[in-house]
């Protein structure tokens, strides 16, 4: 009898258990159906999806530490009598800026090519003497670049050019000593050649004297302005100019992936030296002109800028009474080259 009461006891617990494992089963089943409806979400996607979030988060902040600009070891220009410049400006990268319409690319341009578009301002804040040329706001010039990946800006500020560099001859050195920009910075000197560019030493930076592509590796400018051409148009075809000046554009790019290059055009000759001449003709120089124009346009990658054009009369000379040598001019010629050039700053798209 004691016997069977014992195992009828064991039978009651083991059933009270099974209930008790069978309930708790229904509790889960009832808790996941529900959180299932309510969209729950039990995939191993979470934890992916949260580390998507955060890469994204490091994304940018990694693009605003490469988006601000250092410039705080940059020192005041140093002329000498060789007109160099001793800048070491710190890395900067692109800015910020206000975007403004884009132009429609089947409208863009005029017929040689050139851009039918303007800039978007006209008052830069800067004194040009008065000459008898036409004010440089009214001179429209031969522009061109690409306008699905660059734009006019919306102004100018003297401190743009705390992160330009005018690359170049003496008629460079021109602009930098007589152009009215004060903190115009340049890699020029007189007599200096598209092809001494990686030989010849006389660019002062820190205190050593180096080539143009040497001053161009030690020192981080944002926007470039190239300005040869004088001494090169007694060459007897473009070839080698062009060849060349690819080269330093590339090299420019190599260097800075960010910078923004205008190829400028070359100031003209005065009608009695081109007369008088065999080298410095109008012809030459329009000859050359023409064949920078069109390497930038085959380039894409850059800017044409005529600024050049502030400096012409009608018939394309360089007026007379202008320049001593009929290939230099005074300073307020310089001073209106230095206008056509605040009127037409580019920013890349």
């Amino acid at each position: 009898m004691g016997e069977s009461k014992r195992v009828d006891g064991i039978g009651a617990v083991s059933v009270l258990t099974f209930s008790l494992c069978l309930l708790i089963s229904l509790v889960v089943v009832v808790l996941v159906y529900s959180n299932f409806k309510k969209g729950t979400p039990f995939s191993p996607k979470v934890k992916n999806e949260a580390t998507a979030t955060d890469a994204d988060k490091n994304d940018e902040e990694d693009t605003e530490a490469l988006a601000t600009k250092t410039d705080s070891n940059k020192t005041e220009a140093d002329i000498t009598e060789e007109t160099t410049v001793d800048k070491n400006p710190e890395s900067v990268t692109t800015e910020e800026v206000t975007e403004t319409p884009s132009a429609d690319p089947a409208n863009a341009y005029n017929a040689d090519g050139s851009l039918a578009i303007t800039p978007n301002y006209e008052d830069t804040g800067f004194e040009v003497p008065d000459t008898e040329l036409p004010d440089v706001k009214t001179v429209v010039g031969k522009n061109y670049f690409d306008v699905t990946k660059f734009e006019y800006a919306d102004s100018v500020s003297d401190a743009y050019f705390d992160d330009a560099v005018f690359i170049g001859d003496s008629r460079t050195e021109g602009l930098e000593l007589y152009g009215g920009q004060k903190n115009l910075n340049a890699f020029a000197y007189k007599g200096m050649g598209i092809s001494k560019v990686d030989s010849k030493k006389v660019i002062k930076v820190n205190g050593a004297k180096l080539t143009v592509k040497q001053a161009i590796a030690q020192t981080k400018y944002k926007y470039f302005y190239i300005s040869y051409g004088i001494n090169e148009i007694g060459y007897p075809n473009t070839d080698y100019f062009i060849k060349e000046m690819n080269k330093l554009i590339d090299y420019i790019l190599e260097k800075n992936q960010h910078a923004i290059i205008y190829v400028c055009s070359i100031i003209p000759v005065s009608k009695s030296c081109s007369d008088s001449s065999k080298v410095f003709t109008l012809a030459k120089v329009k000859e050359f002109n023409d064949a920078q124009f069109e390497m930038v346009k085959e380039r894409g990658d850059c800017i044409y800028l005529d600024s050049a054009a502030a400096t012409a009369d009608a018939d394309g000379y360089l007026p007379e009474g202008s320049s001593k040598d009929g290939k230099h001019p005074s300073a307020k010629y310089y001073k209106r080259q230095m206008e056509y050039i605040r009127l037409h700053i580019v920013k890349k798209k």
